[in-house]
């Protein structure tokens, strides 16, 4: 969610994760805690960023110091200013950020950080300049946007008084497949696991660009298949006493098995070598149909 004044605006961030330590380098002048919150944008967010990159996919690395606000020269930033926010588009692309707090300010953030057992954070920036679209905002990411104020919002439940909370919905697919939600968090943490191997990643961009014609090839066999192997029975038409169980069980079936192929489709696996895997069949498949066609005029010609 953001909130908009003018030319800044008002932008939520939610930690994902924090980070507390302790430096001491004499030889650079650095020294004394610091702290990094590592951030997702709320999801609401209308800030579009000038590459197209979606605000929501980016991580968001926050770092929080004490004292004075300065750049990485040591020079005092514009009167006003407490920080910055920039982007960075190297492969995985993300948002650097930082700020600087009074040192009492400081003291109590890291001591809330410290002591954790809070229920939710929401940390708020105001960020300038970004250009009106009129139902949102554009943030052109040559340009490094400077942050005026931010406040940090620790929620905690009451003691003794546990926060009555309606039972999370589930959907149909995962009544189909209970361990989804276990699943998905794990191929989140080989996400992150495979995207520190930045050089990789980097050299393999291209095939995760082209992934989407070996996805397009198979899941429209698929779908072919599918449509091929249609119920007989036609049991939106046809009146329920002469359709027989076996009739139904199959068009349920068909129904669910259509579904999940849907589901797979619209939602591919974020990690990176599956992508990759799919742009390597892609790149195959690609060379196949050109050899092929070159072949067919040949043999025209």
């Amino acid at each position: 969610m953001s909130i908009i004044a003018g030319d800044v605006l008002y932008l939520q961030l939610e930690p994902v994760s924090w980070r507390q330590e302790i430096r001491d380098y004499p030889s650079i002048n650095v020294e004394g805690r610091y702290l990094v919150a590592r951030c997702k944008a709320a999801a609401h967010s209308d800030l579009r960023l000038s590459d197209d990159t979606k605000l929501n996919d980016l991580s968001i690395e926050l770092g929080i110091l004490a004292g004075k606000p300065v750049d990485a020269r040591g020079e005092a930033l514009k009167e006003g200013t407490i920080g910055d926010f920039r982007f960075h588009g190297e492969f995985p692309p993300f948002i650097s950020a930082v700020v600087f707090l009074k040192p009492d300010s400081y003291s109590a953030l890291w001591d809330q950080v410290r002591d954790g057992g809070y229920a939710g954070c929401v940390i708020t920036i105001y960020i300038a300049p970004v250009k009106s679209e009129g139902s949102g905002w554009l943030w052109d990411v040559d340009q490094r946007l400077s942050i005026s104020t931010v406040a940090f919002n620790f929620t905690r439940k009451p003691a003794g008084k546990p926060i009555d909370q309606a039972p999370p919905r589930r959907s149909f697919l995962a009544w189909w497949n209970p361990s989804a939600a276990a699943d998905a968090e794990l191929d989140a943490s080989i996400v992150e696991l495979l995207n520190q191997d930045v050089e990789k990643r980097r050299r393999n961009a291209w095939l995760r660009k082209i992934s989407f014609i070996g996805r397009i090839f198979v899941y429209a066999c698929l779908f072919g298949a599918l449509f091929i192997f249609r119920p007989e029975a036609d049991v939106s038409s046809k009146p329920l006493a002469q359709l027989s169980i076996g009739d139904v069980l199959a068009a349920v079936l068909w129904v669910v098995i259509a579904l999940v192929l849907l589901n797979a489709f619209f939602r591919p696996n974020p990690r990176p070598d599956f992508q990759e895997a799919w742009g390597l069949f892609g790149l195959v498949l690609s060379i196949g149909a050109l050899v092929l066609g070159a072949l067919f005029l040949y043999l025209r010609a």
